[in-house]
Parts: C-alpha cells; sequence; structure tokens
C-alpha cells in the first residue's frame, strides 16, 4: 500500500512539473482547508490580536474579486505579503505562522524567495473557499477549547 501512494504521489508531482494543470480538485481542496485550519489555529493561539485585520484582508481580497474564478495570483500574493507586515508586529516569526499557506500555494508554483511570494498560477475559487472555511475552523476550535488546542 505505502509503495502505491509513493507511485501515485510521483505521478502527481511529475505531472505538475510538465504543465499537467493544477486543478480544483477533491485534493487539492482538502489541503486547503487542512491549510486554514492550521494557520486558523496557529493565528488565534498566537497572534490573536492580528485576526481581525487579516479576516478583513481577506474578506477585502475576496470581495475585489467578486467571485471570479479564479483568484488571480496577483491577488493572492498582495494579501500573503499583508499578512507578513501584520504579524510581524505581533510576532517574531510571521513565516512561521503562515509557513502551512505557503506549502499549500506550492501546490500552484508558489516561493517564498527573500520575504517575497511569487505564485505562477491563479487559485480556484472553491480553493479559496475551502482554504477559508479550514481558517474559521481552527479560530472556532482555539475559541471553543479556550486556546488548548
Amino acid at each position: 500500500m505505502k509503495k502505491l501512494i509513493s507511485i501515485i504521489m510521483l505521478v502527481g508531482f511529475l505531472a505538475s512539473c510538465a504543465g499537467v494543470p493544477v486543478t480544483d480538485d477533491v485534493n487539492n481542496q482538502a489541503i486547503a482547508y487542512a491549510a486554514g485550519k492550521g494557520i486558523g489555529i496557529a493565528i488565534n493561539k498566537y497572534a490573536p490580536k492580528a485576526d481581525a485585520k487579516l479576516s478583513e484582508a481577506w474578506v477585502n481580497m475576496m470581495t475585489t474579486n467578486a467571485g471570479k474564478d479564479p483568484v488571480p495570483a496577483a491577488a493572492i500574493m498582495s494579501f500573503y505579503q499583508e499578512s507578513i507586515l501584520l504579524l510581524s508586529s505581533q510576532v517574531k516569526d510571521p513565516y512561521g505562522l503562515i509557513s502551512d499557506l505557503t506549502f499549500f500555494l506550492t501546490l500552484y508554483g508558489g516561493k517564498v524567495v527573500d520575504g517575497q511570494l511569487t505564485l505562477a498560477k491563479d487559485v480556484p475559487l472553491v480553493v479559496m473557499k475551502a482554504f477559508e472555511l479550514g481558517y474559521k475552523s481552527g479560530k472556532s476550535a482555539v475559541q471553543s477549547y479556550g486556546g488548548s488546542v
């Protein structure tokens, strides 16, 4: 079974390197949800004062997008940089708090070089919504369990 999973992962990796488009499939949605949940927990546990401004920046990005599918890479890169700035005033390692987002964006060609995110592909709206739902779930978990998640 492990061998089969390894082969599937290798084929997926090679396909993405060969230029096969990354889609909005259920796997990417699940990864986005998990990334959002991890960040929702981390932000609300270690930098809760940043939550309101980060949430506002997210809503602004999604409102500006006005439901267009996919969400443009430029908008996501701008949100990422704004997130780093907002978190820098609260924590020593803002990149650590949003590392799940950074990892998730590698599915779309994302790389951080010298603190700047570059993103090769736009991200499907359904995947962005999965990330948002995950974040809300992580935030709710911290609030429900008093920060002991």
